[in-house]
């Protein structure tokens, strides 16, 4: 059974954790790609946890709270990957 809303559904939801973007493609490209696979963008898994993204009338559009994800994303990669030998120098 679906956590979220009974209907058992949970299999048809992407896993965010198994999605793969193709980081050398435009922001704009990269953000079609992570759509597409993601099917719903609102309703999804991470894992075995089912998520479900709401947003209220008063706050960004979710076009905008992708944006800072992606970027958000991308700096935090970067940081695993060169932080250590930046602490290094």
């Amino acid at each position: 059974m679906d956590a979220l809303n009974g209907t058992g559904q949970e299999e048809k939801r992407a896993d965010i954790e198994k999605i793969r973007i193709d980081s050398s493609l435009p922001l704009e490209q990269r953000m079609k790609q992570y759509l597409e696979r993601i099917k719903d963008p609102y309703c999804f898994l991470c894992g075995k946890t089912p998520v479900r993204i709401c947003f209220s009338p008063e706050g960004e559009d979710l076009d905008t709270k992708l944006k800072h994800y992606i970027q958000r994303r991308g700096a935090a990669a970067y940081r695993r990957f060169y932080g250590e030998e930046q602490k290094e120098r």
